[in-house]
């Protein structure tokens, strides 16, 4: 795989939340992703408070996307996912959806890197959960992520994004149900969340 690297800024700059002098620094790169394309990865940093966010961007122009891959085994937890500030991943089966907001951030991963980060999310709920029913959902939410990772249930992996710079990458494109995302899809994304 082909990968460049290189800074977008060299010199630091004022934080925009601590407002320390040199201490803010924009980094970026870029890389080809085979069946996808070249995308930059772009990485904002404060030395002083630790601010931190990153996105990913397709460089080619892509049309909003719907990307549908079923989890039937574990080698299907190798595949690649990009996911950027402004996708939506479904995953049906454990009624998570995980719209963007504000602080959103991209990131390249797999779709087991999905699904540990989907982990990590519902042992935080667990643990400040106020009744038992919430714990015990929770619980099951964990364990159909443990059974999908041991192949013993399938899970549906969907990916949405109104601006087409997320995807779920395979070598075995037949495995990827892709589609045009409809107008009214489209809107539904433009939306402020509060009106939604």
């Amino acid at each position: 795989m082909e990968e460049r690297k290189f800074t977008l800024l060299s010199a630091e700059l004022r934080c925009p939340a601590c407002q320390a002098e040199d201490a803010f620094t924009l980094f970026g790169r870029t890389e080809k992703i085979p069946y996808f394309g070249e995308v930059m990865e772009t990485m904002l940093q404060c030395k002083n408070c630790g601010l931190r966010s990153s996105d990913i961007m397709c460089l080619e122009q892509k049309e909003p996307t719907r990307y549908k891959y079923k989890v039937s085994n574990p080698q299907d937890l190798f595949i690649k996912v990009v996911r950027s500030s402004t996708g939506v991943i479904k995953i049906p089966e454990l009624g998570i959806t995980i719209t963007p907001g504000p602080q959103a951030e991209g990131y390249i991963s797999n779709i087991e890197g999905v699904l540990e980060r989907v982990a990590d999310v519902v042992k935080m709920t667990i643990k400040w959960a106020d009744t038992t029913d919430q714990k015990r959902k929770g619980e099951e939410v964990l364990n159909l992520i443990k059974l999908a990772k041991d192949g013993q249930t399938s899970l549906t992996l969907i990916i949405e994004d109104p601006f087409g710079n997320s995807a779920i990458v395979s070598e075995n494109e037949a495995k990827i149900e892709k589609k045009r995302l409809s107008f009214s899809e489209i809107e539904q994304y433009r939306m402020p969340q509060t009106l939604r």
